[in-house]
């Protein structure tokens, strides 16, 4: 069942009803035993009084008894009295009907024997609780009856019943209770309002904080924290909220990074199964194209032969200069044709390869002419007259110049100038390539030589040229850099140990 009621309520509530009980039992506990004193006091003094009258009495004669009853009365608060004879018969009275049982009934026939025969003084207490006003119950009679015996002058003996009011005590009591139930009241208030003030700063407040954090932290918002303040049981509780926060933050955020993590690895897993499927079509399109170079260079060698006997014939002059035009095109045909193929070879090395670099930029730069992948650029060449050998494979580093050039050809724009140049610092050769296009900016520097990485338009480029590059000329022992070029382009250093030299020269 849904309670109703909130924490701060319910302990106010069970708090008030507790303290209040039991100051209202305490209070109403005081005033009994209170009451008793009095009623117990007032016992004691009629009591005395009322023997010292009765020896009093009885050294008169019986005429004069009722008159000195009467002024007894007047002085001592006495609210009735009846004088009676030892048969029951009323002598003297107060007024009519003043004593509880009416003259002449059994239960007063009774008691005046038994004061008469053995008992002087016989005790009657009607008083009936003090808290009956609670019930509206104000209208009985609180009284103490006293019964004594006396003998009168003639010796007769004689009956003297005294009726003294309680209701003084009575309305005392219940002023009293009425000031120690207002007190209760007062001081409950007080209570009340103290326990709403140390319970909304001592554990509403700090629970309704806990709560609200607790809410943000389920939508989502793992930044929260509580104040440790407060009584140790709260400071506790807010430790341990700030502890299982900060782990959920900690661990959200390791979770999310296991997330990045693998969302780029399936990314990178991808583009890499679709360059890997695109870097094996290219692989076939390179084995068919060596074949067809292979199997076109026989009929391109027979047509050469046709074309050397053709000429050598006596011809018109103008068939002559046709014939030598055809011989000098299908011999560049022919050179084309065998440099694709060597550059296609994959040759077995044994032990250290070495080459010459000149030898290995002017065959790049005649298979690039031949091919025309330099077209509509202007190649400028600046090299010495002489190199020393590089240890390296000549088509390593044929493959690494072609990548190069294609790359400054393709960040050129028409009429773009490539610059390649070479030249030897202590053991180390050096080849630059550069160009004057758009360059490449410094936080793609760090990224160029990465596999797959590419800045060019999709299907332009694999991403593959330059890490390969880089790979190729790190396992020859020199290295691979790129920096910008003045006042635009880029331009990409080849460092090649001499033959001989040692690779750490390079780094």
């Amino acid at each position: 069942m849904k309670r109703s009621f909130g924490l701060r309520s319910e302990i106010i509530i069970s708090s008030s009803l507790l303290v209040g009980a039991a100051l209202l039992f305490v209070a109403l506990l005081l005033l009994r035993l209170s009451e008793t004193r009095l009623i117990e006091q007032n016992i004691d003094i009629h009591s005395r009084n009322t023997q010292a009258l009765a020896q009093l009495l009885s050294s008169y004669p019986e005429q004069r008894l009722a008159q000195l009853i009467k002024s007894y009365a007047q002085t001592n608060q006495l609210d009735s009295w009846q004088l009676s004879a030892s048969n029951g018969s009323v002598i003297s009275a107060s007024s009519a009907d003043t004593i509880t049982d009416a003259p002449g009934s059994t239960l007063r026939n009774r008691r005046i024997q038994q004061t008469l025969l053995w008992q002087p003084l016989m005790l009657e207490l009607n008083y009936p609780p003090s808290w009956a006003w609670i019930i509206g119950d104000t209208d009985k009679p609180r009284y103490i009856e006293l019964h004594v015996a006396l003998s009168s002058a003639n010796s007769q003996r004689l009956s003297l019943q005294l009726r003294f009011s309680l209701q003084d005590i009575y309305n005392q009591m219940i002023t009293l209770q009425k000031f120690a139930l207002s007190c209760c009241l007062a001081y409950g208030l007080v209570l009340v309002l103290t326990a709403v003030f140390v319970l909304n700063r001592s554990v509403v407040r700090p629970i309704v904080k806990l709560t609200d954090s607790t809410q943000r932290i389920s939508n989502g918002d793992l930044s929260q924290r509580v104040e440790e303040d407060g009584s140790r049981e709260l400071v506790m509780l807010a430790q341990a909220f700030n502890l299982m926060a900060a782990n959920l933050e900690r661990n959200c955020a390791e979770q999310q990074r296991q997330l990045e993590t693998i969302s780029a690895s399936n990314r990178e897993l991808q583009l890499t199964q679709h360059h890997l499927v695109q870097a094996e079509r290219m692989a076939s399109v390179g084995h068919l194209t060596s074949g067809i170079a292979h199997e076109l260079g026989n009929p391109l060698s027979a047509v050469i032969g046709y074309l050397e006997l053709l000429k050598r014939k006596s011809l018109p002059a103008d068939l002559h200069d046709l014939a030598t035009r055809a011989l000098d095109e299908s011999g560049r045909m022919d050179q084309l044709l065998k440099d694709m193929l060597d550059f296609a070879s994959a040759s077995i090395e044994v032990g250290q390869s070495s080459c010459d670099p000149l030898a290995v930029i002017q065959q790049t730069c005649d298979l690039l002419h031949n091919q025309g992948a330099l077209k509509q650029r202007q190649l400028v060449l600046e090299l010495p007259d002489i190199l020393p050998e590089v240890t390296i494979a000549a088509h390593k580093l044929q493959q690494v110049l072609v990548n190069l050039m294609i790359n400054a050809r393709d960040a050129t724009a028409e009429h773009g100038t490539i610059s390649l140049s070479a030249r030897t610092i202590d053991s180390v050769i050096e080849i630059n390539v550069a160009d004057n296009g758009h360059g490449i900016s410094k936080a793609l520097q760090q990224d160029i030589f990465d596999p797959f990485f590419t800045t060019k338009a999709p299907g332009s480029g694999r991403g593959l040229g330059l890490f390969v590059s880089y790979q190729l000329i790190s396992a020859s022992g020199g290295n691979l850099s790129v920096a910008p070029q003045e006042p635009n382009g880029s331009c990409f250093t080849i460092n090649l140990p001499a033959k001989g030299a040692s690779a750490n020269d390079c780094c």
